[in-house]
Parts: structure tokens; sequence; C-alpha cells
């Protein structure tokens, strides 16, 4: 518990300084039962009487601690489950837009515009159907793992659903924003993901544009998944950017 400490609970830190508390009380038990003359002025009907209640309320706090604990950890994990991919470990969807909407309101001041990435693992629908879901799923993980080692730690990758992937990266601009999606279009179709049946091999299409100061979340995903579809609709396998504004 108290290797914890720091990051700990409320309640973890109580059981902590609880446990502590009632060690101190049996060893002072202890100690006092093994000097010849310290003890004599104390009674010792009082002593035992403490010793033995703090080992009691030692049990008691070790037993309903363990409880509490238990429950404060299922309900972290079903929070976090709330706004993280089980499979992934990235944002989901809900994760992700929280993530996002700060950088929604700050894209209607002057500065380094942020940019979005939608990414699509092409057909991936055939991976499931020919090797079953479980494969499907080690190349989902996989390809999170390759496209993590082309961002940086100030990034932000979520999971849409399926196998469509979004990626925040604050301040960059459109075209520092391509060559990044181009980098991961390179690093995944460089994967082969070993499954239990075969080696797989796989492609990504990626949409890229930036934060506008008129945008919502709506019109941004809207219109990072025209470039998507542009992409998709030149052969796959390729990168596209949002048509951009000319003033």
């Amino acid at each position: 518990l108290g290797r914890g400490w720091r990051g700990g609970s409320l309640l973890r830190r109580y059981l902590v300084l609880l446990m502590l508390a009632l060690t101190a009380a049996v060893l002072a038990r202890g100690v006092l039962s093994l000097a010849p003359d310290g003890g004599r002025w104390l009674n010792p009907v009082a002593v035992q009487a403490v010793g033995l209640g703090a080992l009691y309320l030692m049990m008691l706090g070790n037993a309903f601690g363990y409880l509490l604990l238990a429950r404060e950890q299922e309900q972290g994990e079903l929070a976090r489950l709330e706004v993280v991919d089980a499979l992934t470990d990235v944002p989901n969807r809900r994760g992700f837009y929280t993530a996002l909407t700060p950088w929604i309101a700050l894209a209607r001041r002057p500065g380094m515009p942020t940019a979005l990435i939608i990414l699509n693992l092409d057909q991936f629908k055939r991976v499931n159907d020919s090797y079953g879901h479980t494969a499907g799923d080690v190349v989902l993980k996989a390809m999170v793992d390759v496209c993590k080692k082309q961002l940086r730690d100030s990034d932000q990758m979520g999971r849409l659903g399926g196998a469509e992937f979004a990626i925040l990266l604050p301040r960059t601009s459109l075209e520092d924003a391509s060559m990044v999606a181009e980098r991961i279009r390179h690093a995944v179709a460089a994967l082969p993901v070993k499954a239990e049946k075969a080696i797989i091999n796989m492609t990504a299409s990626l949409g890229v544009t930036t934060i506008r100061a008129e945008d919502s979340t709506v019109s941004l995903f809207k219109r990072a998944d025209e470039a998507l579809q542009a992409a998709k609709q030149a052969g796959r396998n390729r990168v596209a950017e949002a048509e951009v504004i000319r003033l």
C-alpha cells in the first residue's frame, strides 16, 4: 500500500496510516512486556487490552480495507473503460472527443494550427473474414503500436470504431501533418503482422486536415472523412489532404 502513496487515493493513504498506527501499538506492547522495569508503571491489563485491540482492529482494517480497495479499483477500471478502448489501449471515440474539445476552442486564437488525421485500414474486413476476429485484433494492436512510434508524446491517437482511428497533432501545420501521415502509411505497409494462421500485410488510407476557427466537431470530422474517402477512391494506401480555403 505504501508504495503507491503518491498516486494513491485518500482511502489508500488512510489505510496505510491506520496500519502503521496499529502496528506501532502492537510493537509497543511487545517492547513493554520485554522491558525489565519499563512496564511496571503501566497497568498490565490495559497494555494487554491495547495490544489485543490493535490486533483485532488490524484484522478488521485489512478485511474491510481489501474490500473497499477492490471496489475502488473496479470503479476506476469501469471509469477508464468509458474513455479507453479495451483492445488497443488508446482513447475510444468518447475519450478522443474529450481530448479534442479544448483544441477546437484554441483554434479560434491566432497561432500554430492543430491537425487531425483520420486513418482507416484498407479492406480490413477481409482479414476478419479470412483469418478470424482474433487475427483482426492482432492486426489492430500491431498497427496502433507502429503508429505510436511515429508520433510525439504530445500527439494523441484514438479509435473511432472498427479499423478507423483518429490522430490529433497539436501545433502542426497541414504540410507537416501530411508528412507524419506519410510516415505512418509507410510504416503500416512495411509491417508484416504474424497471426496464428498467416503473415498479414496491411495498408492504410489517411485523410488530413487542420482545425479551423469556425469548426465544430461535426464539421472537422466531416472534412477529414472526405479527405479519407478521396484517398480510398484514388486507389487506397495513400494520403489525401482536405481542400484548403484560399482567402
